[in-house]
């Protein structure tokens, strides 16, 4: 991974050679991943991951910084927060707009003590050899750390090394070895490795589409707990 930064920013720290999960970016998907994997490694092992994010902004609050002044959440505070903390209503409960969410961001940076590296741009990933991929639907996006990791191993051992994240919270594995009697399926064993993750509730799982709910089902009310 290429990267560059500002002299007395980011990188003039010391930056990790190795930590458990990197992301690229820090908005809100990003905070709300480094949440649920360190609290979920914690919870089973009582450390939690190494999560480092990597910003190439100065400051936090993601995109939502380029924002017009004007622009306002379409839903109230209360049903536009990040998983562990709920958004501050603005005066007169009235949907938040672009300041009142880049303040909550940046608290909840603070309040989580979230490693993010800024300003730190990301200039080249090493690309991964030619092969197939595997994409696995997540409900909710939503995925216990002994499965990631067994699904790491599988992409360490036959693929390029790496769990691919979508913006449409699956995961991806890349540079996987085709079946040498089917070119164009992924070999045997590496099916019977991906089924062995439990994250695959069938073969034909790749034709189930995705279903997206809150981070908060199951655990703030609602008409129905849709956890995995």
């Amino acid at each position: 991974m290429l990267l560059s930064g500002s002299p007395t920013g980011a990188l003039s720290g010391s930056l990790p050679e190795t930590v458990d999960v990197c992301v690229v970016g820090g908005g809100q998907s990003a905070l709300a991943l480094a949440f649920h994997l360190r609290r979920a490694e914690r919870r089973r092992t009582g450390t939690p991951l190494t999560v480092v994010l990597l910003d190439a902004r100065a400051a936090p609050g993601g995109a939502w910084q380029d924002a017009w002044p004007s622009l306002r959440l379409f839903s109230p505070a209360g049903y536009s927060s990040l998983p562990g903390r709920l958004m501050p209503r603005p005066p007169g409960d009235e949907p938040p707009d672009a300041a009142h969410v880049v303040d909550y961001l940046a608290d909840y940076e603070q309040r989580y003590d979230v490693d993010v590296r800024r300003p730190v741009r990301v200039r080249a990933v090493e690309r991964a050899d030619d092969g197939l991929l595997v994409r696995l639907r997540l409900v909710g996006g939503r995925v216990a750390v002994r499965r990631l990791r067994a699904l790491l191993h599988v992409a360490e051992r036959w693929g390029d090394g790496r769990l691919h994240l979508t913006g449409r919270a699956n995961l991806q594995l890349r540079a996987l070895p085709a079946d040498p009697l089917s070119p164009g399926a992924v070999a045997a064993e590496v099916v019977d490795a991906v089924l062995a993750t439990g994250l695959v509730p069938s073969r034909s799982h790749e034709l189930v589409r995705n279903l997206m709910v809150s981070p908060q089902t199951g655990l703030a009310g609602g008409r129905a707990d849709l956890r995995p």
